[in-house]
């Protein structure tokens, strides 16, 4: 007697069920891979673009603070860089005592002069005679 064991194979209609599901997940999961690549991509881009557009404006406020606090002390600044800018001028040019460039003055409040305001960075050298 021969007993072999039947073995039930699938109907037809059945065969390729399996293969179109995994198909048919892979591609769903890649839309949504997609999707999150670009939502990821875009929001790095947006961060970076406010952190360099804060950083912009924190800089922009530290040039603004510093420049105020120059023009405040700009006697005492102007005490302190007149001798070290003489010095390295008198070491490296031999021109005539005529008056150097200056820095252009500016006004920075409304009413006053330009000159009140920042006067002539460099003056004219008078010659000393020993």
């Amino acid at each position: 007697m021969n007993h072999r064991k039947k073995t039930s194979h699938p109907k037809r209609s059945e065969e390729g069920v399996a293969l179109i599901m995994a198909i048919a997940t892979i591609a769903i999961l890649s839309v949504m891979l997609v999707d999150m690549h670009e939502k990821t991509g875009t929001a790095f881009a947006v961060s970076t673009s406010q952190r360099n557009a804060l950083q912009a404006e924190y800089m922009a406020k530290s040039a603004t603070n510093l420049t105020r606090l120059l023009i405040a002390k700009e006697p005492e600044v102007r005490r302190f860089v007149d001798p070290l800018y003489r010095g390295a001028t008198d070491a490296s040019s031999t021109r005539s005592t005529e008056a150097r460039p200056a820095v252009l003055p500016l006004s920075y409040r409304s009413g006053t002069s330009s000159t009140s305001c920042l006067r002539r960075f460099v003056r004219p050298r008078t010659s000393v005679t020993p």
